[in-house]
């Protein structure tokens, strides 16, 4: 595959090079998890805590376990 990437001329290598590039940016911005998801994700496990809906550590560890 390297060869025949290799061979082609320039211009095809600038277009496969972009291409290969912007997929790149893309599929890390997909796999990034934003500030706001952390924070929000932090903000909801506090209002189940205050609304009593949380396991001590020896449940969790128990039902992970399991």
């Amino acid at each position: 595959m390297w060869n025949g990437i290799q061979s082609l001329p320039l211009v095809s290598k600038k277009k496969l090079f972009e291409k290969l590039y912007f997929d790149i940016i893309e599929q890390a911005k997909e796999e990034t998890i934003s500030k706001q998801e952390i924070l929000n994700g932090i903000e909801s496990g506090l209002k189940d805590m205050h609304n009593g809906k949380y396991k001590t550590f020896e449940q969790f560890m128990k039902d992970w376990q399991d």
